[in-house]
């Protein structure tokens, strides 16, 4: 069978893995949420598999029927909005770590903390995906 929805796919097994990791919680613990969470994944999960393989995704559709002008305005406004999520990410970790000096909740750390690790992953990502696209396109 030949995959037409890539993203489906791709939720699909994410969600049949989850469904089975809620399995494996609810035999350890016999607690009835883990039992109706994996039921739900596993539907869901069929779901997602089965569209995968019979509908075309809306990515796919929109990569058939673009053209040069729309993948470039695509582009510009995924450099612009990356860039002030950048700042944004930036202005806030400095902000509570400011309010951290001042006040000394430790609360203020953490989520100063938890925003620097955001803005280090997104600079790793992006470095990853450029060299990958630098080496395959």
């Amino acid at each position: 069978m030949k995959i037409k929805n890539r993203r489906g796919f791709a939720a699909g097994i994410i969600t049949f893995l989850l469904g089975m990791a809620s399995i494996i919680f609810y035999v350890i613990s016999k607690e009835q949420r883990f039992f109706i969470s994996s039921i739900l994944l596993i539907v869901f999960s069929l779901t997602n598999l089965n569209n995968a393989f019979t509908k075309k995704g809306l990515l796919e559709e929109l990569e058939d029927t673009a053209d040069e002008r729309d993948l470039y305005l695509t582009m510009r406004t995924s450099h612009v909005l990356l860039k002030i999520t950048n700042y944004v990410l930036c202005t806030f970790t400095f902000l509570f770590l400011i309010a951290y000096s001042a006040w000394k909740a430790s609360s203020l750390l953490i989520i100063s903390m938890t925003l620097c690790a955001v803005t280090v992953f997104i600079f790793i990502a992006f470095l990853c995906i450029n060299i990958y696209y630098e080496k395959n396109e």
